[in-house]
């Protein structure tokens, strides 16, 4: 019994690992998203840098959804609907440079 509690905990601590910013997004829409909102500042030569889902590790993606913000240009984060976010983040995680599939959003 103590053997199954300890491992719905492991369980239950790795999902919260995860998921502190992790919605229900949709990788597929983030990457819309970030073409249409992000990209235009995120590009070589860019007012923002390049910047791309396999420029940061999940962790500093997830610090950067829950700390950074956007402290540079605020008013781009706070322009963005919650929904909008869930999509992004899920969009950085699945591509970023430690997932499966690290690659630009092109």
């Amino acid at each position: 019994m103590k053997a199954l509690v300890t491992g719905v905990l492991i369980l239950l601590l790795g999902a919260l690992a995860v998921s502190p910013v992790l919605g229900a997004g949709s990788g597929k829409v983030g990457k819309e998203i970030f073409r249409s909102k992000c990209r235009s500042c995120h590009v070589k030569g860019g007012e923002g840098g390049d910047l791309a889902p396999a420029s940061k590790t999940q962790m500093q993606w997830r610090r950067f959804m829950k700390k950074d913000q956007h402290r540079i240009r605020p008013e781009v984060w706070k322009g963005l609907a919650p929904q909008e976010m869930d999509h992004l983040w899920r969009f950085f995680y699945e591509n970023s440079l430690d997932s499966d599939r690290p690659h630009s959003c092109g």
